[in-house]
């Protein structure tokens, strides 16, 4: 009987967190970046957004590559998205929960029941839901999370396998490139947990396939993306600065996760279970209580390095990795003791509150710039899970997308849903940055809301169309992109890709890194072709417009 009620008590999170993740199903508006990016590419045109230009248009290749894997068998990539990011969600908490119950064995022999008061948090807080399915890679984030914790617990006790769970870390940066912080983490965690193993069978070898293994992934893809992109970084980490800092936005994005929330709270439960436990306990070993420590502090980096960067539009999603972290590694506790029993009674009881009542106070998009994605996408939809693209036929974006099959491009900033209808004939331009190689290197003059900086003006557009323009900020635009770096990224990024011009793309990918282009066209052309004097006598001989 007890081995029942423990069993139901470790399956209750995974539970309602695969309901309450199934009932708000739904695929974004930049999924469908994600969708157009993946039909083209079973489509034979490559991983590309326009058929005419490589962009790197994503910042997940891994949840790029298995979403199109899945496709050619399913023959849906909405439908592939949904049930994919919906099994990873819920077997990334299943694996975080097996690993801390190989934890707690350590800490407690004795056979009392036990609850794992995180993955209860988890299943609890609605963003989670929301980002459960959505289309993005968030699904695929909380597996790669829940299966190194759950790796690196079991892994104590097999020193041998060590190379599988570095293996599995090199991943972490082909889901999002910020997943670096983790990957990193990891492999330390890893060198020191196996630091005798790797003293003991100490060779040049070893420690060879060590590195290897370690860096295996992320390096083969960083020079496939060099070479294949002649780009240093996703294009999209150029459209919203990701090295740039935007603290008090960051601070908004916080305080709108927070808040609303009171997500302080689970956090002193967590604080009060992992310290006393971790400097008390005498049935941990160091490297165990390592375990839980780093996982916890990785967990608050991530969402330091977030907060510092400005966030996101979407409201609490690039939170969540750090949160999944933090939360996954609060060991299991009993009701043996009255304090344990009270943490259990206070954080359950948060957790009843979250799950039914507490909610961002706003739908559709907050002061500070940060959306209720998906209320916004249901509404404009008007069904309650828009997976499948005909959903959002009553959306304005769906007839924008029609519109758009009857031109040779389309200009706009919303390109998900639009360009997923318009076909791979018709060329996007991006106002906003995220598959335009124009837009992305912006420069920009106001850190505002992320995502949504940079605008580029319409000259840049009709400067990459055929024919002749009158308007002199035109021709700017026209002769800017015929000059220095940025005539040498945008060669690298059209025509047939060789062996030679791959090559040649890694070193335009490093020396256009730090390039960014004025808004201004007039600016631009004096930037990257002509000194001040030059400049403006052009400017005179073609009317002085600016």
């Amino acid at each position: 009987m007890k081995k029942a009620i423990q069993f139901l008590i470790l399956s209750i999170p995974i539970i309602f967190f695969f309901l309450q993740g199934y009932s708000r199903r739904w695929n974004s508006e930049d999924a469908f970046i994600t969708f157009r990016v993946c039909r083209n590419l079973i489509s034979g045109y490559g991983p590309v957004y326009n058929i005419d230009e490589r962009v790197e248009a994503y910042t997940h290749p891994l949840w790029l590559a298995i979403l199109s894997l899945s496709t050619l068998l399913t023959k849906s990539i909405e439908l592939s998205a949904v049930w994919l990011g919906i099994s990873f969600s819920c077997f990334g908490l299943l694996f975080g929960i097996l690993g801390g119950a190989k934890l707690f064995r350590k800490i407690n022999n004795e056979e009392s029941l036990y609850i794992p008061l995180g993955s209860y948090v988890i299943a609890s807080l609605p963003p989670f839901w929301d980002f459960a399915t959505s289309g993005l890679e968030t699904g695929l984030t909380f597996l790669w999370l829940g299966v190194s914790f759950f790796m690196i617990s079991s892994l104590l006790k097999n020193e041998n396998k060590i190379f599988i769970a570095l293996l599995w870390f090199s991943f972490g940066p082909l889901i999002r490139p910020d997943l670096g912080i983790f990957w990193i983490g990891f492999s330390l965690l890893s060198i020191i947990i196996f630091s005798n193993f790797l003293k003991e069978k100490i060779c040049f070898g070893k420690i060879l396939i060590f590195i290897l293994l370690t860096l295996l992934f992320p390096l083969s893809y960083q020079i496939f993306r060099m070479g294949y992109f002649a780009s240093l970084l996703p294009n999209p980490a150029f459209a919203k600065e990701a090295f740039g800092f935007n603290i008090k936005q960051g601070f908004h994005y916080l305080s709108d996760t927070f808040i609303p929330y009171f997500l302080f709270l689970p956090f002193i439960s967590a604080l009060a279970i992992i310290f006393p436990l971790a400097s008390k306990n005498k049935n941990l070993s160091q490297k165990e209580i390592l375990i839980f420590i780093s996982f916890f502090i990785l967990g608050l980096f991530y969402i330091f390095y977030i907060e510092i960067i400005g966030g996101d539009f979407m409201h609490g999603r690039l939170l969540l990795p750090g949160l999944f972290s933090i939360f996954i590694s609060v060991p299991f506790i009993t009701f043996k003791k009255p304090f344990q029993t009270f943490l259990i009674g206070s954080t359950l009881t948060w957790c009843l509150l979250c799950g039914i009542y507490l909610r961002i106070p706003y739908e559709g998009i907050s002061e500070r710039g940060i959306a209720n994605e998906r209320e916004f996408y249901v509404s404009c939809a008007g069904v309650n899970n828009p997976v499948k693209i005909e959903d959002y036929r009553n959306c304005g974006l769906y007839g924008l997308g029609m519109n758009a099959r009857k031109s040779s491009f389309f200009y706009h900033e919303n390109i998900g849903i639009a360009g997923f209808i318009a076909g791979e004939k018709i060329h996007i331009f991006d106002r906003l940055g995220l598959a335009d190689p124009i837009a992305s290197r912006l420069e920009i003059k106001e850190r505002k809301r992320p995502g949504h900086e940079k605008d580029m003006p319409a000259e840049w557009v009709i400067a990459r169309l055929e024919g002749d323009f009158n308007d002199p900020k035109v021709n700017y635009a026209k002769k800017a992109m015929e000059c220095g770096n940025l005539k040498d990224y945008l060669d690298g990024i059209k025509g047939r890709l060789n062996l030679k011009k791959f090559l040649k793309n890694i070193f335009i990918a490093i020396k256009t890194v730090k390039m960014r282009i004025p808004v201004d066209p007039y600016e631009a052309m004096q930037r990257f072709c002509l000194n001040q004097k030059e400049g403006n006598q052009i400017k005179k001989e073609s009317g002085g417009l600016i």
